[in-house]
């Protein structure tokens, strides 16, 4: 089956009403599925969605400093505060 643009909307107006657990769940059981050997239609849309979706909130789980530390630096630029030692 071919994928069309209008089934990947579909796709992702459907993954965007669901609820954050349900989109977890559901990229799980996808991910056994194929270890399983066994294949759905779609499922390369469905999850490149979800990594993306759950890549980037773990990102931010594992360094959530990260993001705190580039606009405490930016705002030290803006402000003309420089650079701190040790920062």
């Amino acid at each position: 089956m071919e994928n069309d643009p209008t089934q990947i909307d579909r796709i992702q107006q459907y993954l965007r009403r669901i609820t954050p657990q349900a989109r977890r769940n559901l990229l799980v059981e996808i991910e056994r599925m194929q270890m399983c050997g066994e294949d759905m239609p779609c499922s390369d849309i469905i999850l490149a969605e979800l990594r993306t979706e759950f890549h980037v909130l773990e990102s931010c789980k594992r360094h959530p400093h990260a993001a705190a530390h580039g606009m405490l630096t930016s705002l030290r630029g803006m402000l003309g505060l420089g650079h701190r030692p040790g920062a």
